[in-house]
């Protein structure tokens, strides 16, 4: 079983090599930045459990610096249940909404700092999902996509026939926000490369601002 630590590491290398650079003209473009590449190990921990922020994008005019959410998912073409639950590229916003042990989650927190605005707590300005086939740096991007994550929270939240919940294994549960309901409501960029029987879809690229 791969552990903890090691998932993280490459799902930021994944995703700083392979997410970000398909994603990157529609919200920006700029530098990208990995939170563990700028800052001692405790405040990474701090800015991931408490704010949120895997990445830091400094914004390619130079007026500015935002914090960026990062998630990848792995799928495996090749599995003998490919189209099974955790093996396909969902197209999905991923939030852990519970945990078995009652714990606060990132929803609890990302909501918090939405819901109190005055407190200028920190909130990762966009929530950037990628799928990519096959873990092990592959190279081969199926989908990824860019939203505000205050958008996304919310939707989570209020719009209960926007998510799909589900029970993973450990007994933590999951809501799964579908890109092409975002896209109904709110500011969404999609980049979908390799995904069978999906084509190509682009959003306005309305998150350039």
């Amino acid at each position: 079983m791969v552990d903890i630590q090691t998932k993280i590491n490459e799902s930021s290398r994944d995703f700083i090599n392979i997410g970000w650079p398909a994603i990157a003209h529609r919200v920006g473009g700029g530098e990208i930045m990995p939170s563990e590449g700028v800052a001692t190990d405790e405040f990474v921990k701090q800015l991931d459990t408490l704010g949120g922020v895997d990445a830091w994008q400094v914004l390619s005019n130079k007026m500015g610096i935002r914090g960026i959410a990062s998630r990848v998912q792995w799928c495996y073409p090749d599995h003998p249940g490919w189209s099974e639950r955790g093996v396909f590229p969902w197209n999905t916003f991923t939030i852990r909404w519970s945990l078995r042990n009652g714990g606060a989650t990132e929803i609890d927190k990302r909501l918090y700092a939405i819901d109190h605005p005055k407190l200028g707590l920190i909130l990762p300005a966009l929530t950037i999902q990628t799928y990519i086939w096959e873990r092990g740096g592959s190279g081969r991007l199926a989908s990824v996509a860019a939203v505000r994550t205050r958008d996304l929270f919310i939707t989570a939240r209020d719009y209960s026939h926007e998510w799909h919940e589900s029970l993973a294994p450990g007994g933590n549960k999951f809501r799964a926000v579908k890109w092409s309901a975002l896209q109904k409501r709110y500011a969404i960029d999609v980049v979908v490369e390799d995904v069978p029987e999906q084509g190509v879809l682009f959003a306005a690229g309305v998150l350039n601002a």
